[in-house]
C-alpha cells in the first residue's frame, strides 16, 4: 500500500466526518490508521472532536476571503476547545498534556491540507445563484436637540466636532443647526457609522443603528453621555475643578461605565441578549444594579438581562473590527451573525425551522454586497431566500 499524503488523509477524515466517505475510501483510511499506533490514536482523537475539525476547516475557508493570517488565532481557539472538552471528561482523561501531541498533529494536518482543499474545491460554491445583490445603503445621520429640532447631516460627511460649536470634521458649519439647546443626540441608522469629537477632545465612533446623547457643555464635576447601540470610545483625561481627573460616564440601558481616560468598545443593542464592554487601554469600572467590576485591557465585561455581571478575556481586534469596516466572526453563532448583517444591510432576517448550533469564523469587508457574505455562509449548508417584501429567509439543508 502506497503512503498517503497528508492532504489525502485530511480529505478522507473530512469525508468521514461528513458521512460521505465510500466503503473503499473508509478502508484506505482505516488501513492508514492501523499502520502505526500513533496514527490510530491520532484518528481517534480527531474523530472524537469532530466539531473542532469541521469548525477549523470552515474557519480556514472563511479567512481566505480577505487572505489574512488567521492560523495563530485558530490554533489558540482549537487548543482551548479541546482543553475544555478534556476538562468535562476528567474522570476518563484527566491529563490534557497527553493529548497535546495529537492536538499538534491535528493542527498540522488541517494547515497542510489547506492548499489541497482549495485546489480541489472541497468547499463547493452553491449552484443556486442568489438574487440578493444588496449593498449598504446611503445613510442620513440625524442630529436632534433636546428642543425637538432635527437636522439631517450631509451624507458625504463622516463625522462632526462639538468645539467651540458643532461643525463637520473639516470645519464646515452644519446648515440650519440651532444655537439654543442644552443637549443633542446623534442618531446613526442602519448601514452607517459616524464619528463624534466632543468638546473635551474625546473621540467616539458610532456603529450602525446607534445613538449618542451628550450635553452642549460638560459640568465641572463629571462628563456624562448616553449610548444606545454600539460605540468605540477614546476618552481624554480632563482635570476636574475639584482636583484630579474629571470622571467620564457612559450610561446604557443596563449599566454605567466609569472612565478616567481610556479606550474601549461598548455594545448595547436592544436586540442583543447581553451588553458587552471591551477594554482596549486603561481601566473602567462597570456598574449594574448593586454589582460592579473593574476591567483590565483585553477583558470584556458582560451584563446579562438579570443584571448579573461577569468578565472574560477576548481578542480586542475582533470586537472593534467594525472600526476597520470589517465583519469579524470568531465563534459567532448564527443568530448573532444575522443581527449583525441585518443592522448593516438594513434588511430583516428570519431564521426558519430547526437549525443546528453553528459558529462562524473569519472576516470580510463590510463594503461587499450581502450576496458575497451569504455565499460564504452557504458553506454551512444554509440557504437564503429574499422575499418580495425584502425579508431574508434562512433555512438549513439537511444532509
Amino acid at each position: 500500500m502506497r503512503k498517503l499524503r497528508t492532504e489525502e488523509v485530511a480529505l478522507l477524515i473530512k469525508k468521514k466526518l461528513d458521512d460521505t466517505i465510500s466503503i473503499e475510501e473508509n478502508t484506505i483510511l482505516q488501513n492508514w490508521a492501523n499502520t502505526t499506533p500513533e496514527n490510530r490514536t491520532f484518528l481517534n482523537e480527531v474523530l472524537a472532536d469532530d466539531a473542532i475539525f469541521k469548525e477549523s476547516l470552515l474557519f480556514i475557508q472563511l479567512s481566505k476571503t480577505d487572505e489574512l493570517p488567521w492560523e495563530n488565532r485558530l490554533e489558540t481557539l482549537t487548543l482551548a476547545k479541546i482543553k475544555a472538552t478534556r476538562k468535562s471528561h476528567t474522570a476518563i482523561r484527566s491529563d490534557f498534556q497527553k493529548t497535546l501531541p495529537y492536538v499538534a498533529a491535528a493542527l498540522a494536518l488541517i494547515f497542510m491540507a489547506i492548499g489541497y482543499l482549495w485546489r480541489t474545491s472541497l468547499f463547493v460554491e452553491s449552484d443556486k445563484l442568489l438574487a440578493i445583490d444588496i449593498m449598504p445603503k446611503e445613510v442620513k445621520v440625524i442630529l436632534k436637540t433636546d428642543k425637538g429640532i432635527e437636522v439631517s447631516l450631509d451624507p458625504n460627511k463622516n463625522g462632526l466636532q462639538m468645539s467651540p460649536f458643532p461643525t463637520y470634521l473639516d470645519g464646515e458649519p452644519i446648515k440650519d443647526f440651532p444655537k439654543d439647546y442644552e443637549s443633542v443626540s446623534i442618531e446613526v441608522p442602519n448601514s452607517g457609522d459616524f464619528k463624534v469629537v466632543l468638546e473635551d477632545g474625546s473621540n467616539i465612533w458610532l456603529n450602525a443603528a446607534s445613538s449618542l446623547k451628550y450635553p452642549k457643555h460638560f459640568n465641572n464635576e463629571q462628563r456624562i453621555v448616553e449610548l444606545k447601540g454600539e460605540g468605540f470610545f477614546n476618552i481624554t483625561k480632563t482635570a476636574s475643578s475639584l482636583g484630579g481627573n474629571k470622571p467620564f460616564l457612559v450610561k446604557t440601558n443596563k449599566q454605567i461605565i466609569k472612565v478616567l481616560g481610556t479606550t474601549f468598545n461598548v455594545q448595547s443593542y436592544n436586540d442583543e441578549p447581553v451588553e458587552k464592554t471591551t477594554l482596549i487601554e486603561g481601566a473602567v469600572i462597570l456598574t449594574a444594579g448593586k454589582e460592579n467590576i473593574q476591567l483590565a485591557p483585553g477583558e470584556q465585561g458582560i451584563v446579562f438581562a438579570t443584571g448579573d455581571l461577569q468578565k472574560q478575556q477576548v481578542y480586542v481586534d475582533d470586537v472593534a473590527g467594525w472600526r476597520s469596516n470589517k465583519f469579524i466572526f470568531n465563534n459567532t453563532d448564527l443568530h448573532q451573525t444575522a443581527r449583525m448583517l441585518s443592522r448593516w444591510y438594513d434588511i430583516e432576517i428570519v431564521i426558519l425551522g430547526d437549525i443546528p448550533d453553528m459558529q462562524f469564523y473569519g472576516e470580510i469587508s463590510r463594503d461587499k454586497n450581502l450576496n458575497a457574505v451569504l455565499k460564504i455562509l452557504e458553506k454551512s449548508n444554509l440557504s437564503f431566500t429574499l422575499t418580495t417584501d425584502k425579508k431574508l429567509l434562512v433555512t438549513y439543508n439537511k444532509l
